[in-house]
């Protein structure tokens, strides 16, 4: 199979052969057997093993498995249990300069693959978060790690006030700030009952909230009585300017905010009238069998709006955990909005957006001895 690759060497796009020679065709439901995708690479399930669906306990190939097959000589990459993804929000405007390197992307390995370019040869790399040790969940009797699950214990919304604000403060002369109250809602294995859990997946469209928290945001935050059905954003350029605070509580404790543009998560590219106005990528958590869904879903918004550090080097496959672990261990991502923050004279600073961050223009330095034995991938 060809996937789309970054090629360093050359500056480029190209292709890159990866031996799929067999995934997930074990007992395979027909239904997913029969469709064009099956959603299952790994960026909602923990790669190599531990998928939720019904198999037999037979071999299989997962995607992971193939990024590491000696066949597959010109797929290897650095470090297929660490990589980073980056989805341009649709609306992001496109540049015919850069020869591509403006693009979405998972890169697997643990260097910064793209970053905003300055005077010279100089650059600027987003801010990562703290980690984030994701939650694990109960499945016959034993604990395992497998989603992408995360806590979120606060939202709050922060309105621009001045022109140019400043993305790293958060003083009240410059933004009004709108908290949306959480519910703590116990996990059903019992884990932990602070705020609510949600699902980081990219293959939802988008994101899936409890429903008084995605009642209180239409009211506070979009401006929407219950009388408008509709769910959208009156005004997208006036987003742009506005930031959204995403509060995470890992398993270790920590709690973790993570500063993101309001335009990208809440704005989508659908246009919902003649005035401008655009339908917002967030609606209320559906119910399955007439009760709520066990876990809130960050989707295709979440991922427009930040870069997503995946890491579970760490991870043990196959249910290996009898009580709930706890601390810093196991899977664990680390989040930064897709912007640079770069401070101006007087207080102010500039966003510089995803069409800024781009790839680097050369094989970065620590990867350059890997030149000829193997390609880092960006897909």
């Amino acid at each position: 199979m060809q996937i789309a690759c970054w090629q360093w060497p050359e500056g480029i796009p190209g292709y890159s052969t990866l031996v799929l020679a067999r995934i997930l065709a074990e007992a395979v439901c027909g239904t997913t057997a029969g469709r064009s995708y099956h959603g299952l690479m790994g960026v909602r399930g923990i790669g190599a093993r531990s998928l939720p669906f019904d198999c037999s306990k037979g071999s299989y190939i997962t995607f992971y498995d193939a990024l590491q097959r000696e066949k597959s000589h010109d797929a290897h990459v650095h470090n297929p249990k660490q990589f980073l993804t980056r989805f341009r929000h649709p609306s992001t405007p496109g540049s015919d300069d850069n020869r591509g390197r403006g693009r979405s992307f998972m890169y697997f390995g643990d260097h910064w693959p793209c970053a905003l370019p300055t005077q010279g040869d100089g650059v600027i790399l987003p801010k990562l978060s703290p980690k984030v040790y994701i939650w694990p969940t109960l499945h016959n009797g034993l604990w395992d790690f497998q989603f992408w699950l995360l806590r979120i214990i606060g939202l709050e919304f922060m309105g621009a006030k001045v022109p140019k604000p400043n993305h790293e403060s958060d003083s009240r002369s410059e933004w009004n700030i709108i908290p949306i109250s959480v519910p703590d809602l116990k996990s059903r294995d019992g884990s932990n009952d602070r705020g609510f859990t949600a699902l980081v997946d990219s293959g939802t469209s988008q994101t899936y909230l409890p429903p008084s928290v995605f009642a209180e945001i239409r009211r506070k935050w979009l401006g929407l009585d219950s009388r408008r059905r509709e769910t959208y954003c009156e005004d997208p350029e006036w987003f742009k300017e506005c930031d959204i605070i995403l509060r995470f509580l890992g398993l270790d404790g920590a709690e973790v905010p993570v500063r993101i543009s309001a335009h990208d998560f809440l704005c989508s590219p659908y246009k919902h009238g003649p005035s401008g106005s655009v339908y917002a990528s967030i609606a209320p958590r559906p119910a399955q069998n007439n009760t709520e869904s066990p876990h809130a879903i960050l989707g295709q918004n979440f991922f427009w709006s930040v870069f997503i550090k995946h890491n579970f080097e760490d991870y043990i496959p196959e249910g290996a955990y009898r009580t709930q672990p706890t601390g810093a261990s196991g899977p664990y991502i680390q989040l930064s909005p897709q912007r640079v923050v770069v401070p101006l004279p007087g207080g102010q600073s500039h966003a510089y957006g995803q069409d800024r961050i781009l790839l680097h223009a050369h094989l970065p330095g620590r990867l350059e001895g890997l030149r000829h034995r193997r390609k880092p991938m960006n897909l």
